[in-house]
Parts: structure tokens; sequence; C-alpha cells
């Protein structure tokens, strides 16, 4: 009939769920939890997903958990971890998939990263960074920074520490080293670059090791 309904305050709708934030709501899915220091945020629907601090929105899914930060998202999936300190985490997003994480355990910056999909994904620290999917990759440590890094999919494969705008295609178990920037390793298994501007296009147990180094692919190459 054209009229419009207006809800101020809490809302909590849906079977056992807990709402114990400020100006915060579940809309849905059974079991949810909205902790007392999670002002502002939401839990749209789901299954035993816990959402833990201001400004956040956890979708849906099953078992997810949003602990720290602001204007975080987790979208949906299944035992997806989002974490990182109250004031330098933030904008981040995992959008499902199955225990993929991003987070640093509260002490360095968590700004602006994506998870898409795949399983026990895990982005540790920095800004900026991407894994599309996959299983079991990695970017960060536990130390410095790193930014703007991608990982479109495969398996295993990792960014160490500290790298920066370094990309991994696919492939399986290929790794840039700590501190390496502007690296590219296209696919492959097992191919590793080790400085700045190198880069591995495919093959196995590639290296390179100079600086603007490059193998476009084979077995056990090694460049410096």
């Amino acid at each position: 009939n054209g009229s419009i309904l207006r809800v101020t305050g809490d809302i909590t709708v849906g079977t056992n769920n807990t709402m114990d934030g400020s100006e915060s709501s579940v809309l849905g899915g059974e079991d949810n939890c909205i902790g007392s220091n999670a002002d502002c945020s939401v839990v749209v629907g789901g299954y035993c997903n816990v959402l833990l601090s201001d400004f956040n929105i956890i979708g849906g899914g099953c078992c997810n958990i949003l602990c720290s930060g602001c204007h975080n998202s987790i979208l949906g999936g299944r035992c997806n971890h989002l974490e990182g300190s109250t004031t330098d985490s933030s904008e981040n997003t995992i959008v499902g998939g199955y225990q993929n994480c991003i987070g640093n355990n509260g002490f360095k910056c968590v700004v602006k990263n994506f998870i898409g999909s795949g399983c026990s994904n895990k982005i540790c620290n920095g800004l900026f960074n991407f894994i599309g999917g996959g299983a079991s990759s990695k970017i960060g440590g536990s130390s410095g920074d790193s930014v703007g890094n991608i990982i479109v999919g495969g398996a295993s494969n990792e960014i160490c520490n500290t790298s920066c705008y370094t990309f991994i295609g696919g492939g399986s178990l290929n790794c840039s080293t700590s501190a390496t920037c502007f690296g590219f390793i296209g696919g492959g298994c097992q191919n590793r670059v080790c400085e700045n501007h190198d880069a591995v296009v495919g093959g196995n147990a590639n290296c390179t090791n100079g600086g603007c180094a490059f193998v476009g692919g084979g077995y056990s190459n090694n460049n410096t």
C-alpha cells in the first residue's frame, strides 16, 4: 500500500541467535552470535557464525568467525576466519570457500585484502593482496607488510614476507621468497623467484636469483 516500515535499534530473527551489540542485527539463520563489542554490525543468516567487532558483516555460511577490525566482511562459506588488530584491520573480504583466513595475530596492518574462495588459503598481513581460489596458498608471514600481491589459484603457492606486487598465476608449490618485488610465476610446479623483477613462466623446479632474470619453462633451470 506504499507504506514504509521503519525499525530502529537491534533486530534478532531466526533460531537461537544471540545479539549483544548495540545497533546490530541478526536477520536469520540459527545459532549465530554478535558479541557485546560488535556495534553497528550484521549477520544476515547461516549457522553458527560469530561476529565480535564493530561495523562488520557476515552474509551467511557456517561457522565463520570475524574477530576484530572494522568494515570487514565474510560473505559465506564454511569455517572462514578474519582477524587483525582493532585499529589496523579494515575493508578485508572473504567471499566463501572453506577454512580461508585473513589475519595477522593482532600485530600487523591488514587492510583491503581479498580471498575469493578455495580451501585453507591465507593472507597473513599487509595491504591490497589477493587470492582468487585454490588450496593452501599463502601471502605474507610473521613480519613485515606484504603489498599488492596476487595468487590467482593453484595449490600450496606462497608469496613470502614483505614482498610487493608479485604474481603467481597457478600451479603448485611455487614460491616467491621474502622481500621480492615485481616477481612473476605463471604456473608449473616448484618454481621459485628470489630477486626483484625475476620471472618464471612455467615448468618444474626452475629458479631465478639474479634480479631481472627470466626462465621460460623446462625443468630445473637456474638463472642467476
